[in-house]
């Protein structure tokens, strides 16, 4: 397992709240800047340091074409690894090819859609 580069992908600063700055769900943070990341990605607060979406962390679980900035969403791991959480930007759309992969990963994960404030889940199998 490898780890890719986050590069200009910046939906994870929009996407999750920061408490440490205020910021809420669904509002690009105040450091990202279109096209380059994180403004300050080395003294980022903890609850970015502790964000790892699944794209970047594991290069073999995630296929590339699955990059976050051009399907409005990212994956990561819940906290006992027993499901994946989906962060789907507003304008998401579970477009055929990413439904196929969903259900491959559902036969045995539990998957859960986040967007915006609502959450919906998937147990094992049911996708």
């Amino acid at each position: 397992m490898s780890k890719r580069e986050c590069g200009p992908c910046t939906l994870c600063c929009k996407l999750l709240a920061v408490q440490e700055l205020q910021k809420p769900v669904g509002k690009y943070c105040k450091h990202a800047k279109f096209g380059c990341g994180c403004q300050i990605y080395a003294d980022r607060p903890p609850t970015c340091q502790s964000f790892e979406c699944l794209w970047v962390a594991d290069d073999e679980a995630i296929p590339v074409k699955f990059h976050p900035s051009v399907y409005k969403f990212f994956f990561y791991m819940t906290k006992n690894q027993d499901g994946v959480i989906l962060y789907c930007d507003y304008n998401f759309e579970l477009k055929p090819e990413l439904k196929q992969y969903l259900r491959h990963i559902n036969k045995h994960l539990g998957v859960i859609f986040v967007k915006g404030s609502q959450r919906t889940y998937n147990p094992p199998g049911t996708l």
